[in-house]
């Protein structure tokens, strides 16, 4: 690559010199013009020698787990297998979207001692969950004369040239029984007798049926009787142990942003913390739930029931990568749940191919999206804006 700038620069000052050779000093003008066009030559050739002697690799982190908000430091080792000395070496880095630089990631240093690495460094902060990573762009190197630069070639394939980060998600803490759960739950719940009626019904033969008593803040929703709280219009629940729900799903429809832009990953994060925020009330009600995401090429499926589930969910949720595509937007399992199921499909890409396969899954679908990232307006479709607030689209 070759800087006209300095090249021109450099023209000037070989022509300033046969100026001063002809009107002035022609001895003095002449040697003036010899070293010029020497330090060109001893300049280039210099630097076509060094070039093939530099090695580069990139320091990785001890912990490559990081929080929202984390800031962190990579390193590039340089090291010269040459006794020649180096002019300026230019590293430029490049990042993934979810990271962004806090120092400038072109890095310029001149390497001194021979077979003796020289570090530099680069900082970087954690803004969205996911997959990160940060990589060597490219190693030049310039003339001492600043007018022709080289590509460095890597001195060894074994170097490590890109360094990976999982940045976790948020789990938002947020304590609500909003519509969105209750409609879930109710359409996952088992069918309720008509018949019980009385909070201490049972039945004949001494066999135990539903007791019931009125709802207390805090009390599972799993164990509501939505039958017959609609019937005496108070929330009434089960204290029959060994009634149970059927299943409560979740499916991560990550796909591919269209365009690397900033509202793509805030939506992003958006659907995933709030994926997490529902989960985490789900834990407060004892709901247990089946969440699946998409990650490493296939559909991956997780049973979040405690909150050491919750902080697994959350570390495979670090490793996501949003810039994967997978052709599959729901799980071939979810077909396969024994009896009803309620599905949350947290999406970025509301479809009509996404609404087709649900209505074809067997499971009672509730989508839930940001308002940018509607394609097809649906029934049971819920927008989720930065509170983690989920509200029914009208």
């Amino acid at each position: 690559m070759i800087d006209w700038k300095n090249v021109l620069s450099y023209v000037f000052c070989v022509a300033f010199s046969g100026l001063f050779a002809y009107y002035v000093n022609g001895k003095g003008g002449i040697f003036l013009m010899i070293a010029l066009l020497a330090a060109a030559a001893v300049s280039v050739i210099n630097v076509l020698i060094v070039r093939k002697k530099i090695g580069y690799s990139m320091e990785r982190p001890e912990n490559p787990q990081l929080r929202k908000g984390d800031t962190f430091r990579v390193g590039v080792s340089l090291v010269k297998n040459s006794p020649l000395p180096t002019p300026y070496i230019v590293v430029k880095l490049a990042s993934s979207p979810n990271v962004v630089n806090v120092s400038p990631e072109i890095i310029k240093a001149a390497v001194a001692a021979n077979n003796k690495p020289s570090f530099l460094g680069a900082d970087y902060k954690a803004e969205f969950s996911g997959k990160a990573w940060v990589k060597i762009q490219s190693v030049r190197i310039t003339d001492y004369l600043g007018m022709i630069s080289f590509e460095v070639p890597e001195l060894s394939v074994g170097n490590e040239i890109s360094a990976e980060f999982n940045v976790l998600p948020e789990i938002p803490m947020v304590n609500f029984s909003g519509e969105l759960l209750k409609s879930s739950s109710d359409a996952a719940a088992v069918e309720d007798a008509e018949e019980d009626t009385g909070e201490t019904a049972r039945y004949g033969g001494g066999v135990p049926g539903y007791e019931h008593r009125t709802y207390i803040p805090g009390d599972p929703l799993k164990k509501v009787n939505w039958k017959l709280s609609s019937k005496r219009d108070i929330y009434m629940v089960r204290l029959d142990e060994k009634v149970s729900v059927t299943g409560q799903c979740m499916v991560l429809d990550l796909v591919s942003p269209t365009s690397a832009v900033r509202q793509d990953l805030i939506n992003n994060d958006l659907l995933v913390e709030s994926c997490f925020s529902m989960l985490s009330t789900m834990l407060m009600q004892e709901i247990p739930c089946r969440c699946w995401f998409w990650l490493k090429g296939v559909w991956n499926g997780i049973e979040v029931s405690t909150e050491a589930d919750l902080l697994e969910f959350q570390k495979f949720m670090g490793e996501y990568d949003f810039y994967s595509a997978h052709p599959e937007r729901l799980p071939a399992d979810l077909n396969n749940v024994k009896g009803s199921t309620a599905s949350m499909i947290f999406t970025n890409d509301l479809d009509d191919r996404l609404v087709s396969e649900c209505q074809s899954s067997g499971s009672t679908c509730f989508f839930v999206s940001v308002n940018d990232c509607i394609r097809l307006p649906c029934d049971d479709l819920w927008i989720v804006d930065s509170n983690y607030e989920f509200k029914r689209f009208s």
